[in-house]
């Protein structure tokens, strides 16, 4: 149940006048004359009435009974602000499409208002639905289907108990250069999901954008933000390849609101021109999902760690390239200056030999690793081009030490040769010849 908004104020006001009323009775100590007990009476009508007349309707409802048939309530209702009227709206989260009893199904959002105006008319003369005086409006946030509305839900199931909603306030310009104060809601489900709601108006209600790394966010110290919310400029989301080494794809996403679709004015409107909450995706190449290790233990691992931080990793190179003339040389062929980023690493899956004791004294035993990378082709790091380089790396056995284990080296890098019919490269195609 919601509480009545003001209820305290009315319950204040009752009482003192209350209070005022025994003093000035002429009758016993504690009891109250009938005309007095009338006037009392009276008087609670008048101030309930006056209340309802000077402030918005409050909102008092059972919220079992107005969730569809299996939407389960998730958590406390929450009271928001962000459509720039007097009345408070309330943010549901409940569970739905529910596999079975034991399934608690993904979490969405609804949020509830009480409108107090009389309903809002286009200039066509059309009556906005369900925006009568007073009338209790439901407005989905997610799950939703429909275009520019986002897509999926606010959480999943085992981060029902994870959701944090944070008001977001702050200054900017509107379309004519304005000074205008904007509000949204930031919902955070987990560190995989992030929601951001805003007003768009009465024909649209809100607005909804979506951001989701399966491998969660970077960039933002949470702690931080928590303190003194603000609009989110640019974050870092990272999807993991799955892979044995643990690398993710990080994909940074940039703040740039657009504007809205063009509607027809309304009567009664009274929101300022405000931009759709929108984020450009920017491929960033892959990292370690947690991190560069010392010394990976896979092939793809060394190159990648490799090629991240060149200048600094020469611990990854083979002992016979850690000369300043051999580094400078393998340095010449990756350009670490202009690198970019690591687009794409294909590796052998395994060296074609089940023991190296099977491998006669002073044999190397080598295996191969192909990394496309974007390089700048120009001083002002304005255009770029895809290059394809082919690592070899060699094991090296463990010492004595029994806490030392077997490592991969990179022994040799060279650049590999654009396809004869003028194609891309694959790297996955690049390995596979080497090994026909």
């Amino acid at each position: 149940m919601f509480k009545a908004a003001g209820r305290k104020s009315i319950k204040s006001s009752l009482q003192q006048a209350y209070r005022s009323l025994r003093l000035a009775s002429p009758s016993r100590p504690g009891s109250l004359s009938p005309y007095l007990l009338a006037f009392a009476l009276c008087g609670t009508f008048l101030l309930a009435s006056c209340f309802r007349r000077s402030t918005v309707p409050s909102m008092s409802f059972n919220l079992n009974e107005l969730l569809p048939a299996g939407w389960t309530a998730v958590g406390n209702v929450r009271e928001i602000d962000i459509d720039d009227d007097p009345a408070l709206e309330r943010l549901v989260f409940f569970s739905y499409d529910k596999g079975s009893q034991a399934s608690a199904g993904p979490v969405g959002a609804l949020i509830y208002d009480l409108h107090e105006d009389k309903g809002i008319v286009t200039n066509q003369g059309a009556v906005v639905a369900n925006q009568s005086s007073s009338s209790l409006v439901r407005y989905q946030i997610l799950p939703s289907y429909w275009q520019g509305a986002g897509q999926g839900f606010i959480a999943e199931p085992n981060q029902a108990a994870t959701i944090l909603v944070h008001p977001v306030t702050y200054a900017t310009t509107d379309s004519q250069g304005a000074a205008v104060t904007r509000k949204e809601l930031i919902v955070r489900g987990g560190n995989t999901y992030l929601t951001f709601i805003w007003w768009k108006g009465t024909v649209e209600g809100y607005g909804v954008a979506q951001l989701y790394a399966p491998g969660g966010f970077q960039g933002i110290n949470w702690p931080d933000w928590e303190r003194e919310p603000k609009p989110i400029s640019q974050i870092t989301g990272l999807y993991p390849l799955h892979d044995r080494s643990l690398l993710c794809r990080k994909v940074v996403y940039d703040r740039a609101d657009v504007a809205p679709p063009t509607l027809p004015p309304l009567t009664g409107e009274t929101i300022a021109y405000r931009q759709d909450i929108y984020y450009k995706a920017s491929n960033h190449g892959l990292d370690f999902c947690d991190g560069a290790p010392p010394h990976p233990f896979y092939p793809e691992g060394v190159v990648l760690a490799y090629l991240l931080d060149a200048p600094k990793r020469s611990d990854l190179l083979d002992p016979l390239l850690q000369s300043s003339t051999e580094i400078t040389r393998v340095q010449s062929v990756i350009e670490p200056n202009r690198l970019i980023l690591v687009d794409d690493l294909r590796g052998q899956q395994d060296i074609p030999i089940a023991n190296p004791t099977l491998v006669a004294p002073g044999v190397a035993i080598q295996t191969t690793v192909c990394a496309k990378v974007m390089i700048w082709t120009d001083a002002t790091a304005t255009t770029f081009e895809p290059r394809w380089l082919l690592f070899t790396l060699q094991h090296q056995s463990s010492t004595a030490d029994a806490s030392a284990i077997d490592q991969l080296a990179i022994v040799n890098v060279n650049q590999v040769a654009a396809a004869v019919d003028g194609g891309l490269l694959d790297c996955t195609q690049v390995i596979q010849s080497l090994t026909k």
